[in-house]
This record gives structure tokens, sequence and C-alpha cells, in this order.
């Protein structure tokens, strides 16, 4: 009370100031700009990728990437027909050369594969027909190797023509043709008891 008389006495009034709150302002976001509020668009990194529909800018892209406008262009091997098939087939899908030599590498490992196995097939079928000779063995390759050599072919012909006759046939036949050259008997038209014309023993073989 004694306060207040004596502000009161000289005139003055204290009045205690309000308490003050600071709220702090509001995150601003700077406006996108014009043109600015879309996804990336489809030439990131300097590519234009076409519409799949538009089969002229599809061929553009792809010549762009690469793509030659004729097979021999992707420089990899045109030496056989094997591989001239492969190339012109691989052009003819608009192919780039990436995707080019990732093809024929994969259709070589393929083939190799194909190769190494018909090669297996053919040395076991072997065996097991020699060993089936049993102490006719001996006279028997001596024979198969006279009718290979009359006929001038290697291991490698001797397999092919047993994948079309089966490997007995294609050894016995070969044991024929020595037997030939041996005494003139069988398919020379001899007078032989086992006489029999070459296309008749490999229509009996393989059974027609």
């Amino acid at each position: 009370m004694a306060e207040e008389n004596d502000n009161a006495a000289t005139g003055e009034t204290q009045t205690t100031p309000p308490e003050q709150t600071t709220t702090p302002p509001a995150e601003t976001q700077t406006p996108p700009e014009a043109g600015n509020d879309k996804t990336p668009s489809d030439n990131a990194g300097g590519l234009v990728f076409p519409d799949g529909t538009d089969g002229n800018a599809v061929l553009a892209f792809r010549k762009s990437c690469g793509y030659p406008d004729e097979a021999s262009g992707y420089g990899l091997p045109m030496e056989t027909e094997e591989q001239k098939n492969l190339l012109n087939f691989i052009h003819k899908c608009q192919l780039d050369p990436i995707a080019a030599k990732v093809v024929v590498k994969n259709v070589a490992e393929i083939m190799a594969a194909d190769e190494a196995n018909a090669k297996q097939a053919f040395i076991d079928g072997y065996n097991k027909v020699v060993e089936s000779w049993g102490e006719n063995k001996k006279e028997n390759e001596s024979l198969m190797n006279k009718g290979l050599s009359l006929m001038k072919l290697d291991q490698d012909k001797l397999r092919g023509i047993s994948e079309s006759i089966g490997v007995e046939a294609a050894l016995s036949m070969m044991m024929l043709l020595g037997k030939t050259q041996t005494d003139h008997s069988g398919v020379s038209g001899g007078n032989s008891e086992d006489n029999e014309s070459l296309l008749g023993y490999i229509s009996r073989k393989r059974g027609y």
C-alpha cells in the first residue's frame, strides 16, 4: 500500500508488460517454376527414347546405338554359311552390336556343347559295339578300317553316318566294305554265302 501511495503521489502508474511469445515463421517454399512440376523425362542421359509404336523412330534410335546397315557391319566372323545365316538373322532382328556379340557367343557355346555330346554318344556306342564282338574284335576292326580306307572316311564322317543309321549298322557297313577289299564277297556281288547288297544290308539293319 505504501508503494501504491508513493506512485500515486508522483502521479506515475506502473504497468507490467505482457508476456511476449515468439512464433517461428512458417517454412516457405519456393513455388515451382513453370514446366518443372513434371517427373523426369525419358531423355535422361542425353538419349531420347522413341515411341514404341513408331517403327521409323525406333529404327533411327537403334542406328544411333550402332545398329549397322548390313550384317557385315557387326564386324563378326561370316566365314561359314552357319555364321552368315546367324548374323543375317540377328540383323533382321535389329540388334545392336553388343547384343549381337552376346547372341553369337551363346549360340557358339550351345553348338560346342551339342558337338561334345554327339561325340561322346558316338564313342559310347562305338565301344559298346566293339566290345560285343568278343573274340572277333581284332578281325572285325581290321575289316572296318579297310572299309573306312576304301571310302576315304575319317571318324567324324563315320559318326555322321552312324547318326543316320545307327552305330552298329555304320560299323557293320564298313566291315562289309572292308570284306569286299579282302575277298570280293558281300556287297561286291561275289559268290559267297554271305552275299548281300549294301542297300539291302542297310535296310535290314534299319528294320525296313
